[in-house]
């Protein structure tokens, strides 16, 4: 009871402070660092062809084996995007968005992945493409993936990550 009492007066102290607030900021600060490497990686094949061969499937798209370069839907960056980069972790789109920034609307000069951490980060978005792949083969349609996927991988904000991340305390 004494150490509940006294995580409840610290939880207080630091609501009424606003150190809450910066914590939360920290935390994320140190989340970001260790996802993402303060230099660019080299362009190296990160998504399996399972995840476009799956998406074009299920999007009832002609799929033909892709190549760098080769030209795909627009949609299929912004799919990407919302499916895979905002997933990963709450605040990395964002930091990408700011270290990879568009240079024409729809284009950047590389590819998110080449900006994550080769300890961190990488290994944690193959981990994560394997669970999204996995769902997107057990589904049998665009509407049934979003739905297991929400099951799976429930989008979170920075704000819902860090509540439960600090109620264990």
């Amino acid at each position: 009871m004494r150490g509940l009492a006294n995580v409840a007066i610290i939880a207080l102290v630091d609501e009424a402070t606003g150190y809450e607030k910066l914590r939360k900021r920290q935390a994320l600060a140190e989340v970001l660092d260790r996802y993402l490497s303060d230099k660019l990686n080299p362009w190296t094949k990160t998504f399996p062809d399972a995840y476009y061969e799956n998406l074009f499937r299920l999007k009832g798209w002609d799929y033909k084996t892709l190549s760098p370069g080769d030209g795909k839907p627009a949609e299929v960056g912004k799919i990407t995007r919302e499916v895979v980069y905002r997933r990963l972790h709450p605040g990395i789109v964002e930091e990408l968005d700011r270290q990879n920034p568009q240079v024409v609307p729809g284009r950047r000069l590389y590819k998110h992945h080449q900006w994550l951490s080769d300890e961190i980060g990488h290994p944690a978005l193959r981990e994560h493409l394997a669970k999204i792949v996995t769902v997107m083969q057990l589904s049998d349609g665009w509407i049934e993936f979003e739905r297991n996927l929400g099951k799976v991988l429930p989008m979170r904000d920075e704000q819902s990550y860090f509540d439960e991340f600090f109620d264990g305390d």
